[in-house]
């Protein structure tokens, strides 16, 4: 028997660090529990209901896994991938250094 396919999708596809975002899926057929995983633990953590957390820069890999429900099998969604970003810390450490620079300019004139 054909089974409807599991989509995955995210309420944001790009986050800084320390902040969430949450996993939804769509599809699949039958009663079976869903939950969620990520191939990138050092990147984010995923937690079984969705919730995504930033950990470091990189890019985050989800998925999402609906269990067996009677006749139906168990169906995993195809990858996710969220961009975990560290470009606040970017730009703060960028204007820490100009304000530096300028700072010894002007000691220096």
């Amino acid at each position: 028997m054909s089974q409807p396919s599991v989509t995955i999708a995210s309420a944001e596809l790009i986050i800084q660090l320390t902040k969430t975002t949450t996993l939804t899926v769509t599809g699949g057929a039958g009663s079976g529990v869903v939950t969620y995983a990520t191939t990138t633990p050092t990147i984010c953590s995923v937690t079984d209901s969705g919730l995504v957390t930033g950990l470091l820069a990189g890019e985050c890999i989800g998925k999402a896994t609906k269990a067996a429900s009677g006749s139906y099998l168990e169906a995993t969604s195809p990858d996710i991938t969220i961009t975990v970003s560290d470009s606040d810390k970017r730009a703060t450490d960028e204007a820490a250094a100009k304000a530096e620079a300028e700072k010894l300019a002007l000691a220096k004139a």
